[in-house]
């Protein structure tokens, strides 16, 4: 990433300073492949066996019939290596490395734990923030018949509960896996209503053995929503009953307001959803002064 970064503004001043032209100066890296891991082996400090087993993973066509190059960005042969620094800077690297690992069949396991792992995590920090706001919660909560991910619910409006339903998406960067994102989406919603229908028939005996911190019997509204990482749905997605939300849009749009209630929750998420997308940041020139002023990126200077 770092080498990247130097290549790109190594390009912009030839292009923007010195007048070259693109074609001149194109960032595409060709180097040795012996240089570029010994060089990614001082850079990064790690043993150069794991710089080895890194690079074979990240390498095109390794190891899947199906080999696409946002998930292994770097063309080898025997004796030299070439990537694009674009395509470094502007792709999620760990979602990528989460990706190949899923199709490869010897690290689909652990693929498997870590995606699990990032489930886990999502429903908590999830929790922990309507708590702020005065939420009582429980994760994954078995009903006999499904779960729930997260139950919130709020002693100020006691009559309305809350059921989450969360989604850690690697995230999504062709629109084939948006596509592939909105279906398990759609699938979250099934899992929101079929929750809701399970907890409305029970007994409140057994609703209250599940969740001890609801008043049940004053229960009356039963709200769903479907929370993701950062994947939103295509339009395939009915947001009418159970609307969907990213995390980030949820921590940075949402105010306090939109907290007192379930209810309110859920309307905001349904109603104003459009108005919450974030644009991507553009990309600038940095100038190569500022770019020694960062260590990681002075070492990659002083072996270019």
């Amino acid at each position: 990433m770092n080498w990247s970064i130097v290549c790109t503004g190594l390009f912009l001043e030839y292009v923007f300073e010195n007048r070259k032209s693109q074609w001149e100066c194109l960032p595409t890296q060709v180097v040795e492949q012996e240089y570029f891991l010994d060089a990614v082996t001082q850079l990064s400090r790690l043993e150069r066996a794991k710089v080895d087993r890194i690079f074979e993973r990240l390498r095109y066509g390794s190891g899947t019939k199906k080999p696409d190059i946002f998930l292994q960005p770097f063309l080898s042969n025997s004796s030299k290596v070439a990537w694009s620094p674009y395509l470094i800077q502007t792709t999620k690297r760990m979602r990528n490395l989460l990706k190949q690992m899923a199709r490869t069949p010897a690290l689909k396991q652990l693929a498997d734990n870590l995606i699990g792992q990032r489930s886990r995590a999502l429903l908590k920090e999830i929790g922990l923030h309507f708590a702020k706001h005065g939420y009582q919660y429980k994760l994954t909560t078995d009903y006999g018949n499904g779960d729930v991910d997260l139950l919130a619910y709020h002693t100020h409006q006691p009559d309305e509960v809350l059921f989450i339903e969360g989604k850690a998406f690697l995230g999504s960067d062709e629109v084939n896996e948006v596509n592939a994102d909105t279906t398990e989406m759609i699938k979250g919603q099934g899992q929101v209503m079929k929750s809701i229908t399970a907890l409305k028939e029970m007994s409140l005996e057994r609703k209250t053995a599940l969740f001890k911190f609801v008043r049940w019997e004053w229960v009356k509204d039963y709200f769903g929503i479907v929370i993701t990482t950062d994947s939103y749905p295509n339009a395939r997605y009915d947001h009418s009953e159970i609307p969907a939300i990213t995390l980030p849009v949820m921590n940075m749009r949402l105010h306090d307001s939109h907290y007192r209630s379930p209810k309110k929750f859920w309307k905001a998420c349904k109603d104003k959803r459009r108005r919450y997308r974030l644009t991507a940041p553009r990309m600038c020139a940095v100038s190569m002064h500022r770019l020694r002023m960062i260590p990681e990126i002075s070492g990659v200077l002083a072996m270019a």
